[in-house]
């Protein structure tokens, strides 16, 4: 296709329609509602499903078409929250303290073994 992509009718509608040119009704209109959740979804991502269907429900944009990229969302959704580190667990920053303390001495007798 040649020449300037046309611009979406719902653009043209917000824009004001400024070219005053009758508007396009051949655009395809997916049907509003929920799209299938998809077997496989991990934990997290299956509970971000289960709260973003509804808001994206209220705010009425979620279509039938969008449930690969609601599905991706779910799921970059449930990376980050396996890939974050609990900010309560008390176990871990011992664990934590006593690796940089045990780091911070050692680099210290190597200091001081150098001044010799």
């Amino acid at each position: 296709m040649q020449g300037r992509k046309p611009i979406p009718t719902a653009v043209k509608e917000l824009r004001g329609n400024p070219g005053h040119r009758p508007l396009g009704d051949r655009e395809p209109q997916p049907k509003v509602g929920e799209p299938p959740m998809p077997s496989g979804l991990s934990r997290y991502a299956k509970q971000a499903w289960k709260r973003m269907v509804p808001i994206l429900l209220d705010m009425g944009v979620l279509t039938v078409a969008d449930g690969d990229a609601l599905m991706l969302y779910c799921e970059a959704y449930a990376s980050w929250k396996t890939a974050t580190p609990k900010p309560h667990s008390s176990d871990s920053h011992l664990r934590y303290s006593a690796a940089r303390s045990r780091t911070a001495q050692s680099n210290q007798n190597r200091l001081s073994k150098g001044k010799d």
